[in-house]
C-alpha cells in the first residue's frame, strides 16, 4: 500500500513538472516582451502621454540655455554666452533681485515638477507589474 502511495505521488508529480515543461516557453515570451516594454521609451509615451508630454517639455526647456541679447535689448539669435566673434565683447545681462530669486524658484519647481512627474510614472509602471 505503502508503495502505490509514493507512485501516485511520484506521477503526480512527473505530470507537474511536464506541465511546467511545457509552460516555460511561454512564461519566458511574456516575460521577454515585458522586459522589452519596460525599457522601450516609446511605451510610455503610448501608455501615459498625458504625464510624459508635460514632462519632456518641462526637461527640454531646462536643457536648453537661454539666448543672449544685445545692448540694445535685441535677441542675437546665439544661444550660448561665448559671441561668434572674438573681438566683441558678450554683454551682460543684468537682472534684478526679485527676477533672481523668481528664476530660481521657476528652476527649483520645474525640477521638482519633473522628478514627481518620474516618481508617478516608476509607481504607475510598478503597480502594472504587479498585476501580472
Amino acid at each position: 500500500m505503502a508503495t502505490s502511495v509514493t507512485e501516485k505521488q511520484a506521477a503526480a508529480i512527473r505530470q507537474k513538472m511536464a506541465e511546467i515543461r511545457t509552460g516555460l516557453p511561454d512564461g519566458m515570451d511574456e516575460v521577454r516582451e515585458e522586459v522589452s516594454n519596460l525599457t522601450d521609451w516609446k511605451f510610455y509615451v503610448r501608455k501615459y502621454p498625458l504625464v510624459v508630454l508635460p514632462a519632456v517639455a518641462v526637461a527640454a526647456y531646462m536643457v536648453v540655455p537661454p539666448i543672449v541679447k544685445s545692448s540694445t535689448g535685441r535677441a542675437t539669435g546665439q544661444r550660448d554666452s561665448v559671441a561668434s566673434d572674438r573681438s566683441e565683447e558678450t554683454p551682460v545681462v543684468k537682472t534684478s533681485l526679485l527676477a533672481g530669486f523668481a528664476g530660481a524658484a521657476f528652476r527649483f519647481g520645474a525640477r521638482t515638477a519633473v522628478t514627481l512627474a518620474l516618481n508617478h510614472v516608476s509607481r504607475m509602471a510598478q503597480k502594472n507589474d504587479d498585476r501580472f
